[in-house]
């Protein structure tokens, strides 16, 4: 398809959409312009232009001295108009050395422009319509004194012809020739111009009085024709006769096509680039933006329209269903493919012979990401039928510019043109209208019902919120619970956000997050008075993870019990709230709605869609998609979404009166939407118990999910402890902790949060151990499986220097301690290429890097305990480590902790270092004349030039001396060393310590030439 630089919704009384393709020019100021064709086209053919800013700064006012340029650019061409000059100044006020003197000095030799009678021109000042539309006529062709363009009426005049001939066309407001012309405005009188006839005169009839000829009668202005039809040509429009276009600007041509939608339109090309395809107005004979009945069209058109032209039809730009026989007077029912919210226009062309009905629906959409400046597009999810499943759309700016404001979560109304793709393209887009936090007072709902009287259908048709109705759009998406199972006294007692289009319907309703109405009652007490029983505390969850005691109006509630239907077989899972006794499994642990009065009293509605199942002890779901088996309720999947509640619970015993009965009693974990941790299952004591209980919409979406159980990380999850708890805070019951980890490769303080001191003691400095969080705080403190554990070997101090103990795939953490005293290590600490491994003996012992491993080096520096400095790759880690000799190449002491990805890769790793880092006076001390010297450390070459001399005092020990000090005094780490090649070179890898990524530098180390 043709790419489209914008198309863009114009909210005028067609709401008809305009586009505007690659060929046009690209002002900074786009969004401000209300004449875009005129702008783009008359900017194309350099009559008008921008600003050096790249404005156009539409609204501007024209000056006197503007307007002949302007003039002058549509008569003899920008390029012949720039060469303009005036040998004198035209008038007193507008010198010769005057940017415009050419300009108007050619538009007064013309009679196309006048001064004033004291012999000024007054460049500066602005130009009102009255002037510029006599500039403009007087391009056109058209005689001043024979029109009566001078004298008390010219006004008058000027208005009367330029509005006959259309140069007002498209003009926003009536014309008011008094008011100064802006920039834009007089873009789209010179773009009339550009399309209207030239004008000539046959005759003129004259006479002499008193030795003066006076004009007593003329013929009036004609159009202009072509000499000959080999001469003729029709660039704008088919006819017999020039249009000022076609005499002026050859290259400008404007031919017949269709848009996106498949309506009549025509594409500007100039110099055959193209400028732009717009929608041909002047054959739109009326919008809706509602049903539209064939006796409307019919009325409409008339008969006669509709007998003697064929009839297309479209809907988003592929063929639509509308036909001739739909199209009569009595047919009194909305047409196929109109409807509330659809755009539906009709075109008749008689030229051609054709009607034209287009209906452009509106989808509700959300960003999904912000705009990407880089990738030049933003990820909208388009709910393109009326339920909640979305389809993904990449934006291209290039296609809509407006897109490049598009923010994340951001709800937006866009328009698909499926001319060329099945799926679609988005093609105009704009910000929709939310009603936050609304209470809705009433909706009207229709059902729809099949020949036996079954309802197959039941929708909302109408609501008001704010004392406003809205009616429903054609594609309006909402949750059929939304609203469809609410009572009125429920609708008052929550709030929404409700989405509107651009004619004003609503398109999308939920419910504000603030007053989701769903909570989870775990059990209850009712008193045993003979008394009626009117009241009950109940222990409830809510959606936020709030766990608190509530009064129930019960017998509200037990009505609702008896009323609710027999959906998924729920009937049988609610029972009537009656005695103190236990109900079984059919009262407790259960999903309702509620509605809450103002003295605090809960009435609660049983929730409908609900799931119960059972899972093993130590069972792991993915909260994107929870495994729902059918134990209780069906063998239904329900799905995690961004607005799904996940809330960890625990059990204990609450009632040692007749044996341990347990019950749910605290919310452990709130985690909203899909997340990066699994959820880990502990049975169920509850006899009738399940580990799982979900509340879902008619979606399969999970609203709510209790889960007994407790959320399991990932190896984003895995932190190396730096310390103890750093600080204490209690705030009521909940006590407050910071301490230091190494999560991700990085050095962090995270807080703990928990109502009992043993979380915190959990903690064990020094080793790998798994955070489990809530949000923004750990909740839970997990240990890494050892090597005594069974059935995974993942934390073991043997991997380094045991080859018989190699690392397996899917290992969490690798973990190794070498002390100095280990006569097993006589090898190097090396990394070559991804492998950081100990040459020790014949066997090389390491461990695979990830390839964006990050590493975090821990060392004693210049007195300084435990530094940590944290390095985007292990390679700079290894160039900053202590080393314990500097004899013999990189000699580490210490912990080397890594945290493994699923292939085993180590994706960051930490260097708990045993050796202190000496630098200043403290460094190594340079060698003694009777060591080999160090000539010249040629950086640019890579070598170490050694004092040919000393050649003699060659051995192994003196050069890595003399050399190991050169490089550190250059700034340099050195780190391994090669054997003597021949006993004449040697290399060393070493790094630059000023860099904060180093990577490695090969020296060679030589004799001096």
């Amino acid at each position: 398809m043709k790419k489209f630089l914008s198309l863009v919704l114009a909210l005028v009384m067609t709401m008809s959409l305009v586009t505007i393709s690659a060929g046009a020019k690209d002002f900074t100021d786009d969004d401000k312009i209300t004449y875009e064709e005129a702008v783009a086209v008359v900017s194309e053919i350099g009559v008008v232009d921008g600003y050096a800013d790249g404005k156009f700064n539409p609204t501007n006012t024209l000056t006197r001295q503007a307007a002949a340029k302007i003039i002058c650019n549509l008569i003899l061409g920008p390029t012949t108009a720039a060469e303009l000059h005036a040998d004198t100044a035209p008038y007193k006020d507008v010198p010769a050395t005057s940017e415009f003197a050419g300009y108007i000095a050619y538009c007064a030799k013309e009679g196309i422009i006048s001064g004033y009678a004291d012999g000024t021109f007054k460049p500066g000042n602005t130009l009102t319509g009255y002037a510029f539309m006599k500039m403009l006529l007087g391009a056109l062709g058209y005689d001043a004194s024979i029109e009566g363009y001078t004298g008390g009426n010219w006004s008058i005049n000027v208005a009367k012809q330029a509005i006959a001939i259309g140069l007002n066309k498209s003009l926003v407001g009536e014309f008011n020739g008094i008011k100064a012309v802006t920039r834009e405005e007089a873009c789209l009188y010179a773009f009339n111009t550009l399309q209207a006839d030239m004008v000539e005169y046959d005759t003129t009839i004259s006479t002499t009085i008193n030795g003066q000829t006076v004009t007593i009668g003329n013929s009036l202005a004609k159009a202009q024709k072509w000499n000959n039809s080999a001469t003729r040509i029709n660039n704008i429009k088919a006819d017999e006769y020039i249009q000022f276009a076609e005499q002026y600007f050859p290259k400008l041509e404007k031919k017949a096509d269709t848009d996106e939608f498949m309506r009549p339109a025509y594409t500007w090309t100039y110099n055959k680039a193209e400028i732009g395809t717009y929608v041909d107005k002047d054959l739109l004979v009326e919008s809706y933006t509602t049903g539209v009945s064939g006796k409307t069209i019919y009325e409409l058109l008339g008969s006669v329209a509709i007998r003697d032209n064929r009839l297309e039809s479209y809907v988003d730009g592929v063929e639509g269903s509308i036909v001739k026989d739909n199209l009569t007077r009595r047919n009194t029912k909305d047409l196929a493919d109109t409807d509330t919210g659809v755009l539906t226009e009709v075109y008749l062309d008689t030229d051609k012979e054709v009607i034209t009905i287009v209906s452009i629906n509106t989808y509700l959409a959300q960003a999904t990401a912000d705009y990407s400046k880089s990738k030049e597009y933003a990820p909208l999810a388009v709910y393109v039928s009326s339920g909640k499943n979305a389809t993904t759309y990449n934006v291209d700016v290039v296609d809509v510019e407006e897109v490049e404001s598009v923010e994340k979560d951001g709800w937006y109304l866009v328009n698909i043109s499926k001319k060329d793709t099945q799926k679609g393209e988005v093609v105009a887009i704009q910000d929709a209208e939310v009603l936050e936090d609304s209470t809705v007072t009433k909706f009207s709902r229709k059902e729809v019902k099949d020949d036996n009287g079954t309802i197959t259908n039941r929708y909302v048709t109408k609501l008001t919120t704010g004392g406003t109705q809205y009616s429903k759009a054609a594609m309006a998406l909402y949750d059929e619970d939304t609203l469809n199972k609410y009572n009125e006294s429920l609708l008052t007692d929550i709030t929404y956000n409700v989405y509107l289009d651009q004619y004003g319907n609503f398109i999308g309703v939920d419910v504000y997050s603030g007053t989701a109405n769903y909570v989870f009652i775990t059990g209850y007490d009712l008193s045993k008075s003979n008394l009626a029983v009117t009241t009950a505390k109940a222990a409830a969850i809510f959606l936020d993870g709030t766990m608190d005691e509530i009064t129930v109006n019960v017998k509200d509630t037990n009505s609702n019990i008896d009323k609710m239907s027999n959906t998924h077989n729920t009937q049988s899972l609610y029972k009537k709230w009656e005695g103190n006794e236990d109900n079984g499994k059919f009262s407790l642990n259960r999903w309702y709605t509620y509605t809450k009065s103002e003295s605090g009293v809960y009435t609660l509605k049983p929730a409908e869609r609900v799931t119960f199942t059972n899972y093993d002890t130590g069972a792991v779901i993915d909260t994107a998609n929870l495994d729902v088996k059918g134990d209780v309720v069906n063998t239904a999947r329900v799905y995690g979404e961004d607005d799904t509640v996940f809330l960890t619970v625990e059990e204990d015993v609450v009632d040692t009166t007749n044996g341990r009965k347990y019950a749910i009693t605290d919310v452990t974990g709130v985690y909203t939407g899909v997340q990066s941790v699994d959820l880990e299952i502990v049975a169920s004591n509850y006899p009738y118990g399940s580990e799982v209980y979900t509340v879902y919409d008619s979606d399969y979406f999970i609203i709510g999910a209790i889960v007994l159980g407790e959320a399991k990380g990932n190896t984003a999850n895995l932190a190396y402890i730096l310390s103890g708890a750093n600080s204490e805070e209690k705030i009521g019951d909940t006590y407050y902790w910071e301490f230091d980890v190494v999560m991700g490769g990085e050095v962090k303080t995270v807080t703990a949060k928990s109502k009992y001191l043993s979380t915190i003691q959990k903690l064990t400095e020094g080793f790998v151990q798994e955070l489990r969080f809530d949000g923004d705080y750990v909740v839970s403190i997990k240990d890494v499986p050892t090597d005594g554990d069974t059935g995974d070997k993942t934390y073991t101090t043997n991997d380094l220097k045991d080859p018989n103990n190699k690392l397996v795939k899917g290992n969490d953490v690798y973990f190794v301690e070498v002390k100095a005293t280990d006569a097993h290590y006589a090898g190097e600490l090396n990394l070559k290429g991804r492998t950081m491994y100990v040459t020790a003996g014949k066997e090389d012992i390491g461990v695979a890097l990830a390839a964006d491993a990050k590493a975090v080096v821990i060392q004693n520096e210049n007195n300084k305990k435990d530094v940590k400095t944290e390095f985007d790759s292990v390679s700079g880690a290894l160039g900053h480590l202590a080393d314990a000799s500097e004899d013999d190449g990189l000699q580490y002491t210490g912990k080397i902790i890594a945290v493994l990805n699923s292939k085993g890769a180590a994706e960051w790793v930490v260097f708990d270092n045993g050796t202190d880092l000496l630098t200043g006076s403290d460094k190594p001390i340079a060698p003694s004349s009777s060591d080999i010297r160090v000539v010249e450390v040629d950086e640019a070459q890579h070598y170490v030039w050694l004092n040919k001399n000393d050649q003699s005092k060659a051995n192994e020990t003196n050069v890595k001396a003399a050399v190991n000090q050169a490089l550190f005094d250059a700034g340099y780490q050195w780190s391994t060393w090669s054997t003597p090649n021949n006993g004449t070179k040697w290399t060393v890898t070493a790094y630059d310590k000023s860099a904060s990524t180093p990577a490695p530098i090969t020296f060679t180390v030589d004799w001096a030439k």
